[in-house]
């Protein structure tokens, strides 16, 4: 059975969309780091799109300052390692064990949530896809994306998203 490619927005939605969409990911922990990220950007809520990619919790001292800001800013909210680490009740290198208290709350937006929920593992934003840990070049290329190795750098590859070649990491 040949798995079903997701699709990104359609060029209407794309004109619709708002002016700027500002992705922000790996707080752990540290509101601060967001709202200076927000402020210093100039980002108007209700009028520019916000993704939060990942990584909310562990390290910090105030997660439930991260999820308050980003439950009520973003218009996306995306699962990091740190996120799933708690939601499969995995212990990980730079996991805080408090973190757990956290397992009931994250169940309930990311496990049981409908299918147009805030919180998501992956979003396409304007037909740039956005991921906590970026995709393997073997995925994209399982979803019909042209993948075309560089020699420049580590796990990087170059793809083709929309018909426009964007530089990824693998």
């Amino acid at each position: 059975m040949t798995p079903e490619v997701p699709q990104c927005a359609s060029v209407g939605e794309r004109q619709a969309a708002p002016r700027r969409t500002f992705v922000l990911s790996d707080a752990h922990g540290y509101p601060e780091v967001i709202e200076k990220a927000l402020d210093h950007g100039g980002f108007r809520p209700g009028e520019e799109a916000f993704v939060y990619a990942g990584d909310l919790l562990d390290r910090g001292p105030d997660p439930e300052g991260c999820i308050e800001l980003v439950q009520r800013h973003a218009t996306e909210i995306l699962v990091g390692n740190h996120e799933m680490a708690v939601l499969l009740d995995f212990d990980m290198w730079g996991s805080d064990w408090d973190s757990r208290r956290f397992r009931p709350l994250l169940l309930d937006m990311v496990m049981n949530a409908a299918p147009d929920t805030r919180w998501k593992a992956a979003t396409c934003i304007q037909g740039i896809l956005i991921t906590h840990g970026g995709v393997s070049a073997r995925c994209l290329d399982s979803l019909g994306y042209r993948v075309a190795r560089s020699t420049a750098g580590v796990g990087k590859f170059w793809c083709c998203l929309d018909g426009v070649v964007r530089a990824c990491r693998g």
